[in-house]
């Protein structure tokens, strides 16, 4: 979606957005100030990404940095590339906005606001749906994938007996000898659920892949002690038993993943604590009077993994993030104040050079963008646990804080230097 943002701004298709900068790659930090704002941290100037996600015509603009990029997976499903140079990680950003991407839900592109945190992080962004490409640890989600087979009867049934805790009764194992994944029992609530007879209602009916041939599932059995599920299959006269897997249960079924954000890499170590401290600072603290009530949050829907909305659903999006942003600038009442708090500095420092009336909107446009950076440098940043501990961020990626106490000394010279 940022790449079809950019390519609109890159195409000067994008009126009112003067700048865009991409902050992290794969890995992004978020820290706090004292004041309860949120900023983020990228660490990889580099971009772990599938380059069929991206536009051509993107790609034509930063081909030197395609062409630079390193290869891997490149005969897998999931073949990516990383690509260096894509992300600016030399110091934190702060944070207005916190969307988390459904690329594979129903709804159309595009982005629908959540006022409560708790319910965004605790429910909305804990369960992001993604394309199941077996390439990570996070098998398929049961209720998720089969949840959109409403036109099959057994799996009807399934979901309204046992749907709430599927994924809670059957999980997949790795096997160590040939690294593949089977589906397997959690052994959870073997007193009150029949996961054989469960198992059986999901597969019995389909076809499989085996042999190179696609067979007819007619029964499952569960082998309690090696923890595998093996399935009876037909082909004509002929009879096999066949170890259900995760690559055979995405065969069947468009197989979907369910993780924090919709993301495969995430850390799942006091993952329940650290949404909480969020939640604290996304509520405004324990008077809600700080920074981070104002933060706004949403689910952006990218339809990215919709078959023929690869491009265009990603760009759609883009254009309602813009006009989210445009919508939350033009209601701010704060940002106004500090414009012209800059237009002020500008004028006590340069006053004699803009004698005759004369101004320059570039030059307090960019003085204002110099002045945001310089507020980002001097923030105070505090444990997101503990506001009273300190956290010193100087020297990560090379960052060199601003002392507080020194003042925003305004340029005159711009980027595009144009005196109306």
């Amino acid at each position: 979606m940022l790449a079809g943002l950019t390519l609109k701004w890159l195409e000067q298709n994008l009126p009112g957005v003067r700048s865009i900068k991409n902050v992290a790659g794969d890995m992004y930090h978020v820290f706090r100030d004292k004041e309860g704002n949120i900023y983020g941290f990228g660490t990889e100037e580099g971009d772990f990404s599938r380059v069929t996600d991206f536009d051509p015509e993107y790609i034509k603009y930063y081909k030197y940095l395609f062409e630079s990029s390193a290869d891997s997976n490149v005969e897998d499903l999931n073949s990516r590339s990383t690509i260096s140079g894509l992300c600016e990680i030399q110091m934190p950003y702060k944070i207005d906005i916190i969307l988390t991407a459904h690329n594979y839900s129903k709804e159309e592109a595009g982005i629908t606001r959540v006022s409560n945190p708790e319910n965004f992080l605790l429910y909305i962004d804990s369960h992001g749906e993604r394309k199941e490409k077996a390439t990570s640890q996070d098998g398929p989600h049961f209720q998720r994938t089969l949840s959109r087979y409403t036109a099959d009867k057994n799996i009807v049934e399934v979901l309204s007996q046992h749907g709430n805790y599927l994924d809670d009764v059957l999980d997949w194992e790795i096997d160590p000898k040939d690294g593949k994944y089977y589906l397997a029992s959690s052994y959870k609530m073997m007193d009150k659920v029949d996961v054989e007879k469960v198992v059986n209602q999901i597969f019995v009916g389909k076809k499989i892949p085996f042999e190179d041939e696609k067979w007819l599932v007619t029964e499952v059995k569960f082998d309690i002690v090696k923890n595998r599920f093996i399935a009876h299959v037909e082909l004509d006269d002929q009879i096999e038993d066949v170890i259900l897997s995760r690559n055979i249960f995405s065969s069947i079924f468009d197989s979907l993943a369910s993780t924090p954000a919709g993301q495969p890499f995430i850390a799942q170590d006091n993952q329940i604590e650290q949404r909480y401290q969020l939640i604290d600072v996304l509520s405004g603290g324990s008077d809600g009077k700080g920074e981070g009530a104002k933060i706004e949050c949403g689910i952006v829907s990218t339809e990215i993994g919709k078959k023929g909305k690869e491009i265009m659903g990603p760009q759609k999006a883009a254009q309602s993030l813009t006009n989210l942003i445009k919508e939350l600038r033009a209601n701010s009442s704060e940002i106004n104040d500090k414009k012209n708090h800059v237009r002020r500095i500008v004028r006590e420092k340069y006053g004699h050079i803009f004698t005759n009336g004369q101004s320059s909107n570039e030059l307090w446009r960019y003085n204002f963008y110099l002045y945001q950076l310089d507020k980002m440098m001097k923030a105070e940043f505090v444990r997101m646990d503990d506001p009273s501990v300190s956290v010193d961020m100087s020297g990560v990626n090379m960052f060199c804080p601003k002392d507080k106490k020194e003042g925003f000394s305004p340029l005159l010279v711009t980027p595009n230097l144009n005196i109306d």
